[in-house]
């Protein structure tokens, strides 16, 4: 395949090559003869993975995807979602929730045995979703999701991360680095910095989202 082209101003801030030069240019010539390139992007992509992860447990909106349609077939009960599933947002009916469509109730995968009410309701297996009762009719349902990290190859693959996330990947990269040429206790000072920055970036987007869960009143109970 035809190599990546090479922008005329050099590779944005946010692209692997500008990440790994940085990542290498904190080396020392002895720890460079150590740290190849399928360590760096292996660390990168890591680093990536565990802050995408963690994103999503606080946060349910900057990783959500476009609106999704799924074709449903009758007496089908389940279907594969897509392999960048992490976690589902919501599933409803196609018609809107004010003219007569609804958000579907989730049902736990051990209670679909013995369920026999006839309002549909969604559970989760691995990569599949499935629906009790099973549908009898072809219809399309639409939902959100949560995406989990895809891996990062080429040099300008742009790393999508929230307030300069990718300023931090590097301290995970430099962890992992140190990890491997033995020397642990630099290594912990490079995990520190990273989880504080990620504790931070992840601090900073809380206020993002308007919907997350929380313990209390809820306004309209305040009469």
């Amino acid at each position: 395949q035809p190599s990546n082209a090479i922008p005329y101003a050099g590779f944005d801030v946010d692209t692997v090559q500008t990440v790994v030069d940085d990542f290498y240019s904190m080396l020392n010539n002895k720890e460079l003869k150590l740290v190849d390139r399928a360590d760096a992007l292996s660390w990168l992509n890591e680093g990536v993975a565990v802050l995408k992860t963690k994103l999503n447990l606080s946060n349910r909106e900057y990783n959500a995807t476009a609106l999704t349609s799924l074709a449903i077939t009758a007496d089908t009960s389940e279907y594969s979602l897509p392999t960048d599933f992490s976690k589902l947002l919501y599933i409803k009916t196609l018609t809107d929730i004010d003219e007569g469509g609804y958000v579907m109730d989730m049902i736990s995968l051990r209670d679909v045995p013995n369920y026999t009410d006839t309002t549909t309701k969604y559970y989760l297996r691995g990569l599949k979703i499935g629906f009790v009762p099973t549908p009898s009719s072809n219809t399309t349902l639409q939902y959100r999701y949560l995406t989990k990290a895809g891996r990062l190859t080429l040099n300008s693959d742009l790393l999508d991360m929230p307030d300069n996330g990718s300023y931090i990947i590097k301290d995970y990269m430099l962890y992992r680095a140190h990890q491997k040429m033995m020397n642990h206790q630099v290594a912990g000072s490079f995990k520190a910095a990273y989880e504080d920055g990620l504790n931070k970036l992840i601090s900073s987007l809380v206020d993002r989202d308007g919907h997350l869960d929380c313990i209390g009143l809820a306004p309209e109970a305040n009469v």
